[in-house]
């Protein structure tokens, strides 16, 4: 990320805000890192510097969607990050250019930063690139609730391989749990929430 690019939080809450500014400036991703508390706030933030990562509580959004929208279509060189704490709607959630959760390591979430502004910057493949093929479909069944075992019949390949191919999936991911393989799939656009529901 250039150093003048900065980072805006638009989080109500003083102790996410502070947690996540401890999480990324020892990343020096950023010149300047600023909470705001409305969209509007947020608006004037991205005037002064449109090419800004934001990081967003999703729950403003289900609250504020024409305003998410709006700020989607106007300022096109922004990187929307969501920031989750609870359960939030995928469908929510795939509007985002990346999520991550209050589970993920500073590791985690310092190279989501980097992976989302440099796939925006177009300076390298997607990430869906970073899944082999085998990995995306073992992925997509995964989301779609079927087992290990169910995976592995489906595939004709053995519980090992699928317990293999998943390990491979976290590692390149950073995400392990389920849930959270199961909105990156959604946000990344190998599942869609119908075939989630229907599996379900």
């Amino acid at each position: 990320m250039k150093p003048d690019t900065s980072i805006l939080i638009l989080e109500s809450s003083s102790i996410l805000y502070e947690g996540l500014v401890q999480l990324l400036q020892p990343a020096q991703h950023a010149r300047k890192i600023k909470q705001v508390f409305s969209f509007q706030e947020l608006e004037f933030g991205l005037d002064l510097h449109e090419e800004s990562v934001v990081f967003i509580n999703p729950h403003s959004v289900q609250y504020s969607p024409k305003e998410f929208q709006q700020l989607r279509s106007k300022y096109l060189k922004i990187s929307l990050i969501a920031f989750c704490y609870m359960y939030v709607d995928p469908k929510v959630l795939s509007q985002f250019d990346a999520v991550i959760t209050i589970q993920d390591s500073q590791e985690m979430i310092n190279h989501t930063v980097s992976q989302v502004i440099q796939s925006k910057k177009g300076d390298q493949a997607s990430q869906n690139l970073l899944l082999s093929d085998r990995e995306i479909e073992v992925l997509q069944l995964l989301a779609q609730g079927y087992t290990n075992k169910q995976i592995a019949d489906h595939l004709n390949i053995s519980v090992h391989t699928v317990n293999t191919h998943r390990k491979n999936i976290s590692q390149k991911t950073g995400i392990k749990s389920v849930s959270g393989l199961t909105i990156y799939a959604v946000t990344n656009n190998y599942v869609t929430i119908d075939q989630i529901t229907l599996a379900h």
